[in-house]
């Protein structure tokens, strides 16, 4: 079983970012929002913490870790 956990973090392009660990290792390290254009972090540690819980689950899933830009919009990111 998958140990699949986030971290959010303060993005070297302004807002906060994430990471995704898998079993205590990190294999997404996400500074910027994805499937937008221009590097730009998320405004609140919360919005950067919804997206990685969702990719999170997709991955605990057995999902590939894809964001649409619909998937901001209806968690409320974008």
């Amino acid at each position: 079983m998958l140990n699949v956990t986030y971290q959010t973090y303060q993005s070297p392009y302004g807002g906060y970012g994430y990471k995704i660990l898998v079993n205590g290792r990190v294999v997404i390290d996400q500074p910027f929002i994805p499937c937008i254009s221009g590097y730009r972090g998320f405004d609140t540690e919360q919005k950067a913490g919804i997206i990685a819980d969702f990719i999170a689950e997709k991955l605990r899933n057995g999902k590939p870790p894809f964001v649409h830009p619909n998937d901001l919009v209806n968690l409320g990111v974008i």
